[in-house]
């Protein structure tokens, strides 16, 4: 994407200071979003052959002319005298109209009185912009920086000029530009940064609130689960050692035995297996000793009362 600035003043002390648009353009153009994918180009004191000269090399998309208006010509370029004159309407319309067919699509003519010319373009260029009145060079300045700040953000060119004349209503601007376009173009839908040029944000896949809880509902468990049991019978002695080290409760030192009598290993005897079953029908020592200690504490304490 190409956009051409055409700084069209003279170095006068009542001129329009272009230079300080051209450096709101360029700011807020590369220090937003898109702002990558836009190269601009500017041509300072820019004479008429200056444009024709650029025109015959490169075809830009954007052209935003920064200068001087008259109520009933064209925009005004420098002259070689250091001056200013206006351009011929007719040859201006034959350089956009070159342009638009090559990819031209939006002109900007941000001076005084240029709102007609804009409506007359718009047999050529799809969408072309101009003032109505006379316009401060402040105003004119903030239209800009507005403007393209929209644009290089991904905004279509009409939402754009509405944000820009909507700050324009803020500052008290009276007689806002003016947005032009051809029969069978749409502003709402033209866009200065392409679909291609704009990636698809990084996202997460989104899961339902009740995921998780499903998600802890099945799994799969292993206390107290039979095939579990059989599938692991034939390896079992590191569980049951984890299982009859854990803690010193009854449970644990029962669990390996009834392991042991309802999933015997392969090539265990009757008499393992009886033994097994004994075990874990004994009661543990370890639970009468625990209850010996107990009594003894609540004998002691008993006595100190």
């Amino acid at each position: 994407m190409v956009c051409l600035v055409l700084a069209a003043a003279p170095t006068l002390p009542n001129a329009p200071n272009v230079l300080e648009e051209h450096r709101d353009v360029q700011q807020s153009i590369v220090y937003s979003r898109y702002g990558h994918t836009i190269r601009l180009d500017t041509l300072p004191a820019a004479r008429w052959e200056d444009l024709a000269q650029y025109l015959s090399s490169t075809t830009p998309h954007v052209l935003h002319f920064a200068g001087r208006g008259t109520p009933d010509g064209g925009p005004r370029f420098v002259t070689d005298d250091g001056g200013e004159a206006p351009v011929s309407t007719d040859g201006l319309r034959t350089c956009v109209t070159t342009a638009a067919a090559t990819g031209l699509h939006l002109l900007i003519l941000n001076a005084c009185w240029t709102a007609r010319l804009a409506k007359e373009l718009t047999d050529a260029v799809p969408t072309v912009i101009g003032w109505q009145a006379q316009v401060a060079d402040l105003h004119a300045r903030g239209y800009a920086r507005v403007f393209y700040r929209n644009l290089a953000t991904g905004a279509s060119v009409a939402k754009a000029h509405a944000t820009a004349c909507m700050m324009l209503s803020l500052s008290g601007c009276v007689g806002p530009p003016l947005l032009h376009s051809a029969v069978d173009h749409i502003p709402e839908a033209h866009f200065l940064i392409s679909p291609e040029a704009r990636p698809v944000p990084p996202g997460q896949p989104v899961k339902p609130r009740q995921y998780e809880a499903i998600a802890r509902l099945r799994k799969q468990r292993f206390v107290h689960r039979r095939p579990d049991l059989t599938h692991f019978s034939g390896s079992r002695a590191p569980l049951l050692a984890a299982i009859r080290n854990a803690s010193p409760s009854a449970s644990a030192s029962r669990t390996p035995a009834k392991c042991n009598s309802r999933f015997p290993a392969p090539g265990s005897s009757s008499s393992d297996l009886a033994a097994s079953r004994t075990y874990a029908a004994e009661p543990s020592s370890s639970v009468s000793n625990s209850s010996a200690i107990r009594d003894s504490r609540l004998s002691a304490s008993s006595v100190l009362r």
